[in-house]
């Protein structure tokens, strides 16, 4: 799988968004009350789809960073010291419940004798930086600290705060904090046309960098 077909495969899916709240902003203007709340429905799930879509096109992205970078044929002692976190052989894993003096300082030892290791990386999975939580820009404000990415994460402000009002308004629907009525008219589909196109643009922006990185071999120091 290439970086281009993970991001057309995100973009074709806010497409399939895109169109739907474009009927449902003509159904808004009918007189038809089903027509009205489908319209509704459409217009709050979008949030909970859309937001799917950029978690599924994060991860994706950052296994095929990982996989990129384990079967480049770089040395341990070659990678950048931040990749160490992802490639750590579990050993940041198993610090969690080592009580025994010696044993956590023989595994902490362990840990940073790998930045020096003259091995190839591991065939193990990638720890990535992800929590399962609702992406939000703290969260590839990290990964972009983990890989050493270029440049950021968000091509502009704008792409930024699109973030936040998608996330913000998946949890809202998700979890049933606002009654999807009153969020559908809050927010509007013109409104949320605009967010995909934003989003679309992050995720176009995310694409090119993370192929730049493996390109210039960015994970090397």
């Amino acid at each position: 799988m290439l970086y281009e077909e993970i991001l057309d495969d995100a973009l074709n899916e806010l497409g399939a968004v895109a169109q739907s709240l474009r009927w449902a902003e003509m159904a808004i203007l009918a007189s038809s009350p089903v027509q009205k709340r489908s319209a509704q429905l459409i217009t709050a799930s979008s949030y909970v789809v859309i937001a799917a879509t950029i978690e599924k096109f994060v991860r994706r992205t950052l296994n095929k960073l990982a996989v990129d970078i384990r079967t480049s044929g770089a040395l341990r002692r070659d990678i950048k010291y931040s990749l160490h976190s992802l490639f750590g052989d579990n050993h940041l894993n198993s610090f969690r419940d080592l009580r025994d003096y010696q044993k956590s300082w023989e595994k902490r030892l362990e840990l940073f004798e790998l930045q020096s290791s003259a091995n190839p990386l591991d065939e193990s999975q990638a720890d990535l930086p992800l929590d399962g939580k609702t992406i939000r820009p703290v969260h590839l404000e990290v990964v972009w600290s983990v890989f050493s990415l270029p440049q950021g994460p968000f091509p502009n402000s704008l792409c930024r705060a699109a973030l936040v009002d998608i996330a913000d308004g998946r949890n809202d629907i998700a979890h049933g904090h606002v009654a999807i009525s009153s969020f559908a008219m809050r927010k509007g589909t013109t409104d949320t046309l605009k967010k995909i196109t934003r989003i679309e643009e992050m995720l176009t922006h995310i694409s090119l960098q993370a192929i730049s990185y493996i390109s210039v071999r960015g994970y090397l120091k």
